[in-house]
């Protein structure tokens, strides 16, 4: 029985395959070089619209903080 398959009956409405051959008979490892190089990160201007909200809210709450301790100790 060796790379035969089989099928198991779950329950009436479905089955399922199986494949009895060992997984170590085949290197099915993949290359090392399949992915090929990485690709360039995008530059801030051209990246995506969330970094843009991030900074503006970081910004926002920098000033708030400011303001606030601003008018507490004076």
């Amino acid at each position: 029985a060796e790379g035969a398959v089989f099928e198991v009956a779950v329950n009436q409405a479905n089955t399922a395959a199986s494949n009895l051959e060992s997984r170590l008979d085949e290197d099915i490892l993949p290359e090392d070089n399949v992915a090929g190089d990485p690709p360039e990160p995008a530059p801030l201007s051209e990246g995506p619209l969330w970094t843009l909200i991030m900074l503006v809210a970081a910004a926002l709450i920098a000033v708030e903080w400011a303001t606030y301790h601003r008018r507490k100790t004076v």
